[in-house]
Parts: structure tokens; sequence; C-alpha cells
């Protein structure tokens, strides 16, 4: 939460947060299902003009968010 209170600090209005919980990964993985589902919810809002992804190590996989955001990246035209 407190990355939303920096956002609103510097005049920015933050939208949505997001906090992803940890997951085992030999039993789940569906990351990429995941970020699908989520970011297609962000940009059904055509108010947004930015996103910010503030991922921390520890509690998920950061590579695997970070593939599986690159995937939804490629092949769709946003911004």
């Amino acid at each position: 939460m407190l990355i939303v209170d920096m956002v609103k600090n510097a005049g920015g209005n933050p939208a949505n947060f997001l906090d992803k919980k940890g997951h085992d990964r030999e039993k789940n993985k569906t990351w990429d299902i995941q970020v699908e589902n989520e970011m297609d919810i962000v940009l059904s809002d055509k108010r947004i003009n930015a996103i910010l992804f503030n991922v921390f190590a520890g509690l998920v996989h950061c590579d695997e968010i970070a593939m599986a955001l690159r995937k939804y990246l490629r092949g769709r035209k946003v911004g």
C-alpha cells in the first residue's frame, strides 16, 4: 500500500492495486492465465494512462511474473 500512497502524494490517482500471493511452483503453474485476466481487467478502463508494476521477490517468483507480463504484452497494442 505504500506505493499507492506514494503515487497519490506525487499527484497521481491510483485506480487499482493488485497484490499477488506466492504459490507452489509444482501445483500451480497458472501465472500466464492470471496475469492475462488481471491485465484485461485493468486495461478495460479507458481512463488508464499508465501502469506501474512493483514486483517483490520472495512472495512470488519475479521471473515468472515478468515472463507472463512480457507474454501478455507481446502481440498487443498497449498505449
